[in-house]
């Protein structure tokens, strides 16, 4: 997904290009070499971290609101039944003819 950006060839031609005959430039060109090497492997890793880090909440967004609604639901579903268990409204449909499960 990411094309890979040569740091050090972009900051090579700036320098080249402006310091043009110094005696100091391939001394510097090793520098600023060393330099984005050190700091390669820490911004891979932040890169991946952030990565991954949207994945997550890509892949598993969804996923948790939908348990939860599940849940949700579910309770409320239980919570009716039980209202209904408790005020003989499952026997008024059990002599109504209607199996309460049916319903």
């Amino acid at each position: 997904l990411l094309n890979r950006v040569d740091v050090v060839k972009i900051i090579a031609s700036f320098l080249q290009a402006h310091l043009a005959g110094n005696p100091a430039l391939p001394m510097i060109m090793a520098l600023v070499d060393q330099v984005v090497k050190a700091n390669e492997a820490a911004a891979k890793k932040k890169l991946y971290a952030l990565a991954l880090g949207t994945i997550f909440s890509i892949e598993l967004g969804p996923l948790l609101t939908g348990l939860l609604m599940a849940g949700r639901i579910g309770g409320a579903f239980a919570g009716e039944v039980a209202t209904m268990a408790a005020t003989r409204q499952l026997e008024l449909l059990s002599l109504l003819g209607v199996h309460p499960l049916q319903w």
